[in-house]
């Protein structure tokens, strides 16, 4: 699932460790920062579960950017909203539709054990 998410990212977009990230953001070489926590896979995965967690993404812009350079990467960063969140809900409806097309293959096993209840 994760590798769904970074393949989202567009060109502009330059994947790094945290460490690297941070201090690429604080000399100025990255104008801005989104950083997608340790736990990612697992709280993806836990839609599966009775307790779903959140996926939190973290994002930064360097506020002394020219204003145009800060209002275009405000808008590449609504874009990686809208391509995570989308990947997130296509994942989810096809784990859906896996469960229910998994529960249609095993209904003749169901009924048989209905209709034979001391079997």
């Amino acid at each position: 699932m994760t590798l769904s998410i970074i393949e989202t990212l567009d060109a502009n977009f330059t994947l790094v460790s945290p460490a690297m990230a941070e201090s690429g953001f604080e000399s100025g070489a990255y104008g801005a920062g989104t950083t997608f926590p340790s736990d990612v896979s697992s709280r993806i995965v836990s839609f599966n579960t009775q307790h779903p967690q959140r996926v939190r993404l973290e994002f930064r812009i360097n506020p002394y950017l020219a204003e145009a350079d800060y209002i275009d990467l405000h808008r590449q960063i609504m874009n990686l909203q809208v391509a995570v969140n989308t990947t997130l809900a296509h994942t989810y409806v096809s784990s859906i539709i896996s469960q229910f097309h998994n529960a249609q293959n095993h209904a003749d096993a169901i009924f048989i054990n209905n209709l034979n209840p001391n079997s």
